[in-house]
């Protein structure tokens, strides 16, 4: 494969990186926030009771689906990372 083909696969790849950690950004945050919605869910499911179970257990979930989503965008990361190592060793030093 040509350098051409390589620096255009290593800036793609590096564009893919760049979303996928600005994703991961706003998960993590998003993830925070649901983590404390839930834990007022389940603070208020204590006192109460009934609804208030369910919605606690809805909330928690939320938390679940988007922790999954959050490890599945770290994996992405780490793997992105290696493919741009490999297609930096394919460069030709100068």
């Amino acid at each position: 494969m040509g350098m051409f083909s390589v620096e255009r696969q290593l800036t793609a790849t590096s564009g893919r990186l760049r979303r996928a950690r600005e994703e991961l950004a706003q998960v993590t945050e998003q993830l925070a926030a649901l983590r404390s919605d839930a834990d007022d869910a389940m603070s208020d499911a204590l006192v109460r009771g009934g609804e208030a179970k369910r919605a606690a257990a809805e909330a928690a979930r939320h938390v679940e689906r988007l922790a999954q989503a959050q490890h599945r965008l770290q994996q992405q990361i780490i793997d992105l990372g290696r493919e741009q190592d490999a297609l930096l060793d394919r460069l030709p030093t100068r």
